[in-house]
């Protein structure tokens, strides 16, 4: 999804995600999400990655899931949020990164993430 981002000016390609309350379950948040901003639901849930934010800076922790088994349903977004939908193939996703186009540190690090997944379940040794 491309969503428009005020303290860089721009808008940025970004997987769906958001902030887990305290007390909320990260799963929980991230099912929420998916919902609200793209409007799917999920039957499967993986844990793809977990890292921090930036850890010179904050102790925000992330959470990337992949998300299979998709059914789509309405969207709920927030009254201040500007969200484009777009389909973008793996590969695809990885030339943008490479291009400059992707520079969301969470979209970055899940997708290659996946990708360095998908190599190592078929097998492949070099990147």
């Amino acid at each position: 999804m491309e969503q428009d981002r005020y303290p860089i000016n721009r808008y940025s390609w970004e997987i769906p995600g958001g902030g887990a309350l305290p007390e909320e379950d990260v799963l929980a948040a991230a099912q929420r999400d998916l919902k609200e901003e793209i409007g799917l639901t999920a039957n499967k849930w993986n844990l793809l990655l977990r890292m921090y934010a930036s850890n010179s800076i904050t102790d925000e922790e992330v959470f990337v899931y992949l998300a299979e088994g998709l059914t789509q349903g309405e969207r709920n977004l927030e009254e201040t949020e500007r969200i484009m939908l777009q389909k973008i193939a793996l590969k695809n996703a990885a030339r943008m990164i490479d291009s400059g186009e992707i520079t969301d540190s969470m979209t970055v690090a899940g997708i290659l993430r996946l990708i360095v997944r998908d190599k190592d379940r078929k097998g492949v040794n070099d990147l």
